[in-house]
């Protein structure tokens, strides 16, 4: 490798620490972090000496995560890849760290989830983003491509015991603007405290009463008492109260003549908000004082229309071409429906055909397909229909 490229270093991939040396710099994978306390090694603890060092795989088996799986491992899986992340920038000596992987991928029989697929990747295998992708799109610079993702449904029984919170955020905005039910909520920030090492950090929601309390009976400091309480009780449950929250709660009450029930309808309606005629969110992101970005969710979506895009609007006449195209089926707020899993006949017009099945079902909300071109020159058209959806044609140039 030096002989043909002598300008850069030399590494190679290995699981042992304090092995032979024989790049010029000491490349180790690192699937250390199990979702506890210890995220990475130390450099010099793995290597034995003071010497370049990269971190060239992390995550991956650790916590395979299917796009269709349920929103709390897929909001685990991104906050793995979080905390690596900045741990690899924050540690001293560690250059860089890749992770595994970009894409799930095909398999032989001793690995993967029984269907010969390794559920890697932060994106699934055909190339459709889960949660953990957002964390790396979100690193971009904002002025050249602004993102705004969150991490999930703002629907009440998707999370365990019905508990929203907390939010995370993927942005690369300074901050973000909730709204619930047109009102707005409050700002919320990066969290460059649990994510010091991170370009742009998630913002991470914990609490949904923000500044709805400011022109209630409750003084400034009992307000950010129940924000704290409220939004532990949606995070974490009941039983995560400790004696001292019990107690401060208790004061609250005697402190404002209130019962116990009064204490319950304040949860209720600043936290789960059960019966709300309008219980949409909204979050805009904010850049240099300015909202760029604004993204809705409701708990009344439903799917209603199924979009249809390629990735090439023109492709190579001659031996063949290929593009993929992917089918999404998305509620009246544009967001992906990933529970819906109806079946789609794909048609293709002119001198094109389709790699595989014409009988798709959608997989999490969406499905992709390859055409490839047949040699000659002319105008492919394609479009797929399902019970209740239609996707209209799309055309794609040959020349």
């Amino acid at each position: 490798a030096r002989a043909l490229d002598p300008d850069r270093q030399t590494g190679g991939v290995r699981y042992l620490e304090k092995s032979e040396v024989l790049e010029d710099v000491y490349t180790f994978n690192d699937f250390s972090h199990d979702g506890g306390r210890l995220v990475l090694k130390k450099p010099r603890k793995v290597a034995g000496q003071n010497m370049p060092y990269l971190v060239s795989e992390h995550n991956g088996h650790m916590f395979p995560t299917k796009r269709f799986d349920s929103e709390e491992r897929l909001v685990e899986h991104a906050l793995r890849h979080c905390r690596v992340l900045s741990a690899a920038a924050s540690i001293p000596g560690i250059s860089g760290a890749i992770g595994w992987c970009a894409f799930d991928y095909n398999t032989h029989r001793d690995f993967g989830s029984g269907d010969r697929v390794c559920y890697h990747g932060v994106c699934d295998i055909f190339r459709q983003p889960k949660y953990a992708a957002f964390v790396y799109s979100s690193q971009q610079n904002p002025r050249i491509k602004p993102v705004l993702e969150a991490a999930s449904l703002f629907a009440k029984g998707e999370r365990s015991a019905a508990r929203l919170l907390p939010i995370e955020v993927y942005t690369n905005c300074d901050s973000i603007i909730l709204y619930r039910g047109g009102r707005r909520i409050g700002a919320y920030y990066p969290d460059t405290k649990s994510f010091p090492g991170m370009p742009h950090p998630p913002v991470l929601i914990r609490d949904l009463v923000g500044e709805s309390l400011e022109t209630s009976v409750f003084r400034p400091r009992d307000q950010g008492r129940l924000k704290h309480l409220i939004g532990k009780i949606l995070s974490s449950g009941l039983s995560s109260l400790k004696p001292l929250d019990y107690l401060s709660m208790g004061w609250i009450l005697l402190r404002y003549r209130l019962k116990l029930s009064d204490a319950e309808k304040l949860v209720h309606a600043y936290g789960f908000g059960w019966g709300i005629k309008d219980d949409s969110f909204e979050i805009a992101g904010i850049l240099e004082g300015r909202e760029i970005l604004r993204r809705r969710y409701g708990p009344d979506a439903v799917a209603t229309r199924l979009i249809l895009h390629a990735d090439d609007s023109q492709l190579s006449a001659g031996d063949w071409d290929t593009s993929r195209c992917v089918l999404r089926l998305e509620d009246q707020y544009g967001n992906l429906c990933p529970f819906v899993q109806e079946a789609f006949l794909l048609s293709v017009e002119g001198p094109a055909g389709i790699i595989g099945p014409s009988l798709i079902p959608l997989v999490g909300g969406c499905a992709g397909f390859w055409i490839r071109s047949k040699g000659d020159p002319g105008i492919i058209r394609i479009w797929a229909r399902g019970g209740r959806f239609d996707s209209g044609q799309i055309e794609i140039r040959v020349v």
